[in-house]
């Protein structure tokens, strides 16, 4: 008996792991979003209300995705560059822990493909002012 579990444990070690977590790798085509003033990192799987939030080791990459999006002569003028865009693209996600309905998802995020960036409505010239962020009256002095 004894044999046969070690022997069961010497497979077990040796077979190569597939996925990250319960659940199998994935790709979708999604939206990444950083939200600066709290520092939260989403990607959102579009047509669902699911969410994903990348790992430690794929943090820093889709922020530089999200960097990528933004003209280099235009990062100094932000403090986060990171949060002038949105990126939407098919990510390839391994989740590292179960899903659990209306939850976000911790993922490993191993790829984005056919990217395309959006500028945040807040950051485009062309938008109505109450969006870019001046949303109070504006009284012009009639003397």
């Amino acid at each position: 008996m004894i044999l046969i579990l070690r022997a069961s444990a010497v497979i077990l070690a040796l077979m190569p792991i597939c996925s990250y977590g319960s659940e199998p790798c994935k790709v979708l085509h999604g939206r990444a979003r950083f939200y600066s003033g709290d520092g939260q990192l989403r990607i959102w799987e579009i047509g669902t209300h699911h969410e994903y939030r990348p790992d430690e080791a794929s943090f820093n990459t889709v922020i530089d995705w999200l960097e990528a999006g933004v003209l280099e002569s235009e990062r100094k003028n932000y403090v986060s560059p990171a949060s002038v865009v949105d990126l939407y693209a098919d990510f390839s996600v391994c989740p590292t822990e179960p899903f659990k309905k209306g939850s976000v998802q911790q993922a490993k995020i191993t790829s984005a493909s056919h990217r395309h960036y959006e500028k945040k409505p807040e950051f485009r010239h062309d938008a109505p002012r109450s969006v870019r962020g001046a949303a109070l009256p504006i009284f012009l002095n009639s003397h």
